[in-house]
């Protein structure tokens, strides 16, 4: 359920070659009455008892650093020292998460963040 909600929300802030978000292009078509548009702002529910997971996530994602297609995929090494370096402890699962969240975020081409 979190990695359809990551995809959602990336699909959300892709940007349009005007630069504005999709949520904004849906948003204002969706105050006209556009039935299309308010389906696909309502997305996948948002996993509450996940939430630390998602911080996680986007703390994690784009840390692998980059290539010439953008952020390279979560790194099992990044989150080995990322939980070293915080203090957390992710179980194996939680990892396998973590790895499934940001390929859901780079496959609809989320910008890491303060990386727009």
């Amino acid at each position: 359920m979190l990695v359809e909600y990551a995809r959602w929300e990336a699909e959300m802030r892709r940007k349009a070659g005007d630069g504005a978000e999709a949520r904004a292009h849906l948003e204002a078509s969706a105050r006209k009455g556009n039935p299309d548009a308010i389906a696909k702002l309502s997305g996948p529910g948002f996993p509450e008892e996940m939430e630390y997971l998602w911080r996680w996530a986007l703390e994690l994602h784009g840390r692998s650093g980059a290539g010439m297609a953008g952020a390279a995929p979560l790194a099992f090494s990044t989150v080995m020292d990322w939980a070293r370096l915080t203090g957390n402890d992710p179980d194996p699962l939680e990892v396998e998460a973590l790895i499934a969240v940001d390929a859901a975020l780079l496959s609809a081409g989320h910008a890491p963040e303060g990386s727009n």
